[in-house]
């Protein structure tokens, strides 16, 4: 079954530690004929003419988005995905599934909120992305496709994969473009992970899902509660880089340190780090106290970008 979107094309910009975009050979032309680009609409004089363009530009983005992470359908390769169908028993939580062969299967390229476990409550929408993930697995047969990439398990003993329904649907998109998910980002599985970004990026700015939990906003490192320990996305200030340890260390206004282990510097051009000084960032990792120091460890240039914040 051939796709119905546009074609999807990836380009590898100078990125030294900017992150690459996928980018839609359609949809890259749409600064000359954007209406929002010349004035036509502003949200003064037509707001609910400009609020519906903007939610129709960024649905459209994202199904643009979607579809670059999907696997290939062509009449031949529909054929070959048949013949790599496993079939589903049951669904762990949001990104874990159970195969009828037995094996434990963690999606790659996701996090989904937890499960309560021994009494403990759950995560906010984790038993919506839980349900909505077997609902879309039963509709689909549960039958799914793996795709390895580079590490195979994880320190769990589960099996690594990238998942697809048989029509090349994506679940790690999927669950980023409803909300159900922010994108996990560990080496060296990194296959698809501009897509992913990018399609987190739209829930972002959409508000889908845990992106209008306070749990999910964006923190301030220079004043981090108490209780920030976990998975988080932080705005900041760079104040210095310094290195020892084995480590390159990237020293943000308010004392959090950002930690690029010397194991993970082939990931990063050369450089890297000197381009950072002075500029403000974003960064996306699991914040822990060390030392009575708040610290995040970045594993990939894509886990960190400059933004215009002042």
């Amino acid at each position: 079954m051939k796709s119905a979107h546009p074609a999807i094309r990836f380009t590898r910009a100078s990125r030294s530690w900017l992150i690459r975009r996928a980018v839609s050979t359609n949809f890259a032309k749409n600064t000359a004929n954007n209406p929002l680009s010349d004035g036509a609409f502003t949200g003064i004089r037509y707001p609910l003419k400009f609020a519906l363009v903007l939610s129709c530009l960024l649905l459209s983005r994202s199904a643009l988005a979607s579809s670059a992470c999907a696997l290939e359908t062509t009449e031949q390769t529909h054929k070959t995905h048949q013949t790599n169908l496993v079939r589903v028993q049951r669904v762990v939580d949001g990104d874990t599934i159970w195969l009828t062969d037995g094996r434990k299967v963690r999606i790659i390229g996701i996090d989904t909120p937890e499960l309560g476990h021994q009494k403990a409550p759950d995560e906010p929408l984790a038993r919506k992305a839980s349900t909505a993930l077997r609902d879309l697995l039963e509709q689909a047969g549960n039958q799914v496709i793996l795709r390895a990439d580079i590490e195979a398990k994880d320190r769990y003993q589960r099996d690594l994969a990238h998942v697809y329904l048989s029509d090349g649907t994506n679940l790690s998109a999927w669950q980023l473009q409803a909300g159900h998910a922010s994108v996990m980002l560990i080496p060296p599985n990194t296959r698809n992970l501009d897509c992913y970004l990018d399609i987190e990026q739209l829930a972002r700015q959409q508000r889908a899902g845990i992106w209008a939990l306070p749990q999910h906003k964006i923190l301030d490192a220079a004043s981090l509660p108490d209780d920030s320990h976990g998975f988080h996305i932080i705005h900041a200030k760079i104040e210095r880089i310094s290195y020892g340890g084995g480590a390159t260390w990237i020293n943000l206004v308010g004392g959090m340190s950002l930690q690029v282990r010397d194991s993970d510097g082939h990931y990063f051009d050369p450089g890297w780090a000197q381009k950072l000084r002075g500029v403000n960032i974003e960064a996306r990792g699991f914040i822990y106290r060390s030392r009575g120091q708040w610290r995040m460890r970045l594993r990939h240039p894509l886990s960190i970008k400059t933004t215009n914040a002042r």
